[in-house]
């Protein structure tokens, strides 16, 4: 009798590249500052990837890969929204600035326009 289903898990290699991406885009999200600006999605990213490494090790690749891919997307997730908030705050601050110098302006206007 020829068995109708081979089921072999010895095939599955190891996502130690997904690992890595996973690595590299929590690093990245902390060069934007996510812990400042995203905490809570970074903080995902980081459990996620720990998960990840975890499962790694217990050599459930499956469950590593789709923990590695979502790590990825959370701190893609986290360094969109600190690189967004920090935008948002140089505008502000920039308009801001502008504001200033047109008050700055007006008084010097009204300080030279002679009074009647």
């Amino acid at each position: 009798m020829v068995p109708l289903f081979i089921w072999s898990c010895g095939g599955e290699r190891p996502p130690l590249e997904k690992i890595s991406v996973a690595e590299q885009m929590v690093s990245m999200a902390d060069n934007e500052n996510a812990a400042q600006y995203a905490p809570l999605d970074i903080r995902l990213a980081r459990e996620k990837l720990q998960q990840a490494k975890a499962a790694l090790d217990d050599k459930e690749y499956a469950e590593a890969r789709r923990l590695a891919d979502q790590a990825s997307v959370d701190a893609q997730v986290a360094e969109a929204k600190a690189t967004t908030e920090k935008g948002r705050r140089a505008v502000e601050e920039l308009r801001q600035s502008i504001e200033t110098l047109r008050r700055e302006i007006d008084r010097s206007v009204s300080e030279q326009q002679p009074t009647g």
